[in-house]
């Protein structure tokens, strides 16, 4: 049986973004089908005994048991009993999960860190996101149209001719929401709305693209070139890269240089900038992904390793999959063979078939 870790990436980095605090230093592991979890170390920490595991958050980890979910804490005790089909993981104090009752779709709701459900005075809910800024993303049952909703229950519609999509990548960021605008015929203009749904006028642009607000700036599309505004909608960093990722540990990843040509001018060049848009780690030609913990996952020739911040490659690319370090790991894939590496490049685990 092969595990695939499930980082919520939103990427990875937005949930490293998101849950920056320091969080309990256990990872999931598979065994002959059964999950358990090592420490930082590599050494067993609690036994191959569940069905399913996932990550920490906030203190609990979902696991499966009976072909249920429940939540257990760091000693491996059982704090919210498995009875769940399906679950998220907590976010400000709370959890969205998701259960199957007889002849009926999936009904989501959330829970406090006791399994308390809360009572939100809501219809049934079909879909629904992870709190960030006191606000979830729901849909009711059989609907399309999304809402925004607060732990206290309060609904809050998006004016008329704004909408988003189901996507788990949508989420409250550092307090507004990206969503968009009906312009007609297929067309449509991205805007943003505050904790109440209001629209915000200052991002009201026509730029092409636009991405979520992070670290006090948004990535913007402008004549086929990326660059940054802030909260005001004032560009920071003119459009004069061919690629942006968003800003992560004080650093952005930016490409120049690519085209249309097979090459290496047509594959670009990849290094990092600062919120002045100064060159902190120069271009260079292989491909780089936004810092995490400190270190960057590369790609060079379909093979991924790591840099760190000052742009030596201290992981060599030399796996065929790797996401990027989560709480001092990364997860990698070498010779058909799924493992845990440090930041030093080491093995600490690794997955036997």
């Amino acid at each position: 049986m092969r595990f695939v870790l499930l980082v919520f990436i939103t990427s990875i980095f937005s949930v490293s973004l998101l849950y920056a605090q320091k969080e309990t230093l256990l990872f999931p592991v598979v065994k002959d089908g059964k999950y358990g979890y090592i420490n930082i170390k590599g050494d067993i920490a609690i036994s191959y005994m569940y069905d399913d595991a996932h990550y920490f958050f906030e203190g609990l980890a979902a696991i499966k048991q009976n072909n249920k979910y429940g939540f257990i804490n760091s000693s491996n005790k059982i704090i919210v009993e498995p009875q769940f089909d399906t679950v998220k993981h907590f976010s400000e104090g709370v959890c969205a999960v998701g259960t199957f009752e007889q002849d009926k779709p999936l009904q989501w709701g959330y829970i406090d860190k006791k399994g308390i459900a809360l009572n939100l005075h809501l219809p049934a809910i079909g879909y629904a996101t992870n709190f960030s800024s006191n606000r979830a993303i729901v849909a009711e049952q059989g609907y399309a149209d999304l809402f925004i909703i607060s732990k206290q229950g309060n609904r809050y519609d998006l004016p008329t001719g704004l909408y988003c999509y189901e996507d788990e990548r949508i989420q409250f960021s550092e307090g507004i929401l990206r969503v968009q605008k009906n312009m007609g015929i297929g067309m449509f203009q991205i805007v943003y709305v505050d904790t109440n749904a209001t629209l915000i006028p200052e991002l009201n642009t026509n730029y092409g693209d636009m991405g979520d607000l992070v670290q006090g700036l948004i990535t913007f599309y402008d004549n086929g070139k990326y660059g940054f505004l802030n909260n005001k909608g004032k560009v920071i960093i003119n459009a004069d890269f061919d690629t942006v990722c968003a800003f992560s540990e004080g650093l952005a990843m930016a490409c120049t240089g690519r085209s249309s040509v097979d090459g290496a001018s047509g594959f670009g060049q990849y290094g990092f900038i600062d919120k002045n848009g100064k060159w902190i780690i120069n271009p260079q030609p292989l491909k780089c992904y936004p810092f995490q913990n400190g270190y960057a996952r590369i790609e060079v020739n379909g093979k991924y390793g790591f840099m760190n911040t000052s742009g030596t490659v201290v992981v060599p690319a030399e796996y065929e999959a790797a996401y990027d370090f989560f709480r001092g790991l990364a997860y990698v894939k070498k010779e058909g063979h799924w493992e845990y590496i440090n930041t030093t490049g080491n093995r600490v685990w690794w997955q036997s078939f």
